[in-house]
């Protein structure tokens, strides 16, 4: 079934396992008229979290009763192999589609039906930690080729509010003068022009 999907060859090769059924549990949504229906970017959103999985997926060895929990396993293995948000790791994507394809396909059997009720029960959203927020400091010290170019005392005060004020004067009054000097060179080029014009009809 689904095997002329162009792309359900490109997320996995059946290997006779346990994966196999779970591939197609989570595949089969994809050529429904609920998947069409969804815009083209959260399509392409599904299409590029699903192929994500199935690398990692049947790449992994999981132990007998691991597999009822690849989609932890999996988030974890985005979060700290990836270096993926918590919120970015595509696992809530995965679990939508088993949920989708459980609710709306009667032919699944009790086995494979089981076994995903069993991995989404178990899934645990991993807490989004509240991310560093940005700060100059941090935004210098993305730049190290600077630090090299200034003393360490200059470079130290590149944070500063005072500093970030009279940088952010500085820089808007050069663009607001090379503005108006460009306008002039505009206007002296364009009344010199209107002249000669004028003079040659003359």
């Amino acid at each position: 079934m689904f095997e002329h999907l162009p792309f359900r060859k490109t997320f996995y090769v059946p290997d006779g396992t346990f994966r196999d059924e779970i591939a197609e549990i989570i595949v089969s949504p994809m050529h429904s008229e609920w998947f069409y229906q969804l815009e083209e970017i959260s399509q392409k959103s599904y299409l590029r979290s699903v192929r994500y999985f199935m690398e990692w997926f049947y790449k992994t060895k999981f132990k007998s009763t691991s597999k009822y929990n690849i989609l932890n396993l999996y988030q974890e293995y985005r979060v700290n192999q990836c270096n993926i948000k918590s919120g970015n790791t595509g696992v809530n994507i995965i679990k939508l589609l088993m949920v989708e394809n459980l609710n709306s396909n009667n032919s699944i059997t009790k086995s494979v039906r089981t076994l995903c009720n069993l991995i989404i029960k178990r899934h645990r959203t991993l807490p989004i930690h509240n991310a560093k927020q940005p700060s100059l400091v941090s935004w210098f010290n993305d730049i190290p080729w600077l630090k090299f170019d200034m003393n360490e005392k200059d470079y130290s005060q590149l944070g500063k509010p005072r500093i970030l004020s009279e940088s952010f004067i500085f820089t808007i009054s050069t663009i607001l003068f090379e503005i108006s000097e460009h306008k002039k060179k505009i206007k002296f080029a364009s009344d010199s022009l209107n002249n000669k014009i004028r003079f040659e009809v003359l």
